[in-house]
């Protein structure tokens, strides 16, 4: 996608996007706070079926890239971003807590290579990070394309320079974006404390950015 594309359309608040979209937020606030994995689903469905409406080309809105690219470039979410940082604490906070983690690793190359995964309580993230980097978390298909197994995929450029993954908008939603192909994919472990912080974050972070969209009166929240 071009880096000059529209910015997304705002969704016409009587369009049917919003009735399905209240059917799933629904499922999500009937959620209880602990299956956060579920609640997880819920959010992304939703979120994946508005922004294919929202797009500017629907044609490839089949696209989960081109869905997330343009979520990543829309003015309007990289303002509120930007805006919710200064004026939310409990959001800034979880945003830092979630870049300290980063780079999110594909849970499934990191079985198909060995590597032994991240236990919080024994292990501070940057260690298995050095661990995982070292296994050259770099992927081919079968024409030979190499892609990375972690989002964003600009992470290991900014820890060479000795600096944080910075705390923006397209660098946290490539993340969530992992966080999601993780869960969707296979191998997210429902009990594992390490996914459950992954998955809570990206969460509650795109909760907070994505349902300032719903049209007041479409959705009644329970909290």
């Amino acid at each position: 996608m071009a880096k000059d594309d529209p910015d997304l359309r705002r969704v016409d608040p009587y369009a049917d996007i919003w009735s399905f979209a209240s059917s799933w937020v629904r499922r999500l606030h009937g959620a209880p706070e602990k299956n956060v994995m579920e609640r997880f689903i819920y959010l992304w469905v939703t979120v994946n079926a508005w922004a294919a409406m929202a797009v500017a080309d629907r044609a490839r809105n089949h696209m989960d890239t081109y869905l997330v690219h343009s979520l990543a470039i829309d003015s309007c979410f990289n303002e509120r971003f930007s805006e919710l940082l200064k004026s939310n604490i409990v959001f800034n906070q979880k945003v830092i807590r979630f870049i300290q983690l980063l780079p999110v690793f594909k849970v499934l190359w990191i079985r198909n290579v060995g590597l032994v995964g991240w236990e919080p309580d024994r292990e501070v993230r940057a260690e298995f990070v050095k661990r995982a980097r070292e296994m050259n978390p770099i992927e081919s298909d079968r024409k030979g394309n190499k892609y990375p197994a972690f989002a964003p995929v600009c992470a290991f450029r900014h820890i060479d320079r000795g600096e944080a993954v910075p705390a923006d908008w397209p660098h946290v939603i490539s993340s969530i974006y992992m966080v999601r192909c993780n869960l969707f994919h296979g191998g997210k472990d429902y009990q594992s404390e390490r996914d459950r912080i992954f998955v809570s974050l990206a969460s509650e972070i795109l909760w907070t950015m994505w349902r300032l969209e719903i049209p007041k009166g479409v959705i009644r929240e329970k909290h």
